[in-house]
C-alpha cells in the first residue's frame, strides 16, 4: 500500500484495492489469515508469521516470486 501512497486503510479497502489492480497481498498482519478474509481476495494472501530480518527481505520475495512464476500458467506480471 506505501507503494500506492495508501496508509492507514482498513483490510477491506486493502482487498478491494489489490482485486482491483489484479494484486496478491503480501502481509504479517495475522487478520489477513481469517478464512472471512482470505475468502474476499481475488489474487489470494500470503501471510507471513515470523519477522525477516532485513537482510533476508530480498531474498524472500525472489524466492516468493521464483515460486509463484514457477506455477503462474498465465504469465502474470511480477513486481520486487
Amino acid at each position: 500500500m506505501q507503494d500506492l501512497g495508501k496508509r492507514w486503510v482498513g483490510d477491506i479497502e486493502v482487498i478491494s484495492i489489490a482485486n482491483e489492480l489484479g494484486y496478491s497481498i503480501l502481509t504479517r498482519d495475522s487478520d489477513f489469515a481469517r478464512p472471512n478474509i482470505i475468502s474476499k481476495a481475488q489474487y489470494g494472501i500470503l501471510y507471513i508469521a515470523y519477522q525477516p530480518l532485513k537482510e533476508e527481505i530480498t531474498q524472500l520475495a525472489h524466492r516468493i516470486a521464483n515460486i509463484a512464476k514457477d506455477t503462474n500458467p498465465d504469465g502474470i506480471t511480477y513486481y520486487i
